[in-house]
């Protein structure tokens, strides 16, 4: 078997690798959404430390072993620490709307009753943008989210936070419902650990190409820390920062 095809199996058994491809062969297409393949990409990454040689150039994660961030009760609520040392996303433009941008939900899907114009009659290719980077994924258990869920404050402040969602769909005739208290959790979360990440990058010297030692200054990091990992949005999980480069590429049909 080649390399890269045994390292892409691995996580997974003789009788569900059957079953895939018994699913191909019949026609039968992945109806999960992207958000829930993505997040079974990152979650069946084999454990590994220090591996940083890609068998993939386009995704390569491995699993962090506990020994090498469990040190203390800060860690209890998290699952699973996940190194992605290779990431790539590619972006595509396949139309557009007129008046406000269509975005996806939680789970990655767009709205199907939103009315697009087409980029093109027939289109033979599409601009698209592809971001390369790295990052951590961490996982959350969901007991944890569940307890911090239940905590009287935090209560009160997602009714309030509903309330307003409530009253923002209904000025613009969204039928889309509030995402819940565990994505704002979690997308505050990640928004926090990639500030800190930066805080932290600040106070490390820098060595410039004539050899001399200088710190760098927060401000200087803003091209470093302008994209933020696709946030995975599942019940007990969360992405944080990636830091990487984009080119603009064009995708054919």
């Amino acid at each position: 078997m080649y390399p890269r095809v045994a390292e892409g199996l691995a996580p997974f058994s003789d009788d569900e690798v059957l079953a895939a491809i018994r699913e191909v062969k019949d026609g039968r297409a992945d109806e999960r959404p992207a958000k829930q393949v993505e997040l079974q990409a990152l979650l069946t990454a084999p454990e590994g430390l220090g591996d940083d040689v890609p068998v993939d150039p386009d995704f390569h994660a491995r699993r962090l072993p506990d020994r090498a961030w469990r040190h203390s009760v800060r860690s209890d609520g998290i699952e699973a620490v996940i190194q992605l040392h290779r990431l790539r996303e590619v972006l595509v433009s396949v139309g557009f709307t007129r008046f406000e941008a269509v975005t996806p939900d939680i789970q990655g899907e767009y709205e199907t009753d939103v009315e697009r114009a087409e980029i093109a009659l027939d289109p033979a290719w599409f601009p698209a943008v592809e971001n390369r980077g790295e990052g951590l994924f961490v996982q959350l258990r969901a007991t944890a989210v569940m307890i911090w869920l239940a905590r009287p404050a935090v209560k009160q402040r997602f009714d309030s936070l509903a309330m307003g969602y409530l009253h923002w769909a209904k000025e613009r005739k969204s039928l889309r419902l509030f995402p819940g208290g565990p994505y704002v959790l979690l997308h505050t979360l990640s928004h926090l650990l990639i500030q800190s990440r930066a805080c932290a990058a600040a106070t490390l010297p820098a060595r410039s190409a004539s050899g001399s030692t200088r710190t760098q200054r927060p401000s200087n990091l803003a091209s470093s820390f302008t994209q933020e990992a696709p946030t995975r949005r599942g019940p007990s999980a969360v992405s944080c920062s990636r830091r990487g480069t984009s080119r603009i590429i064009s995708r054919r049909r």
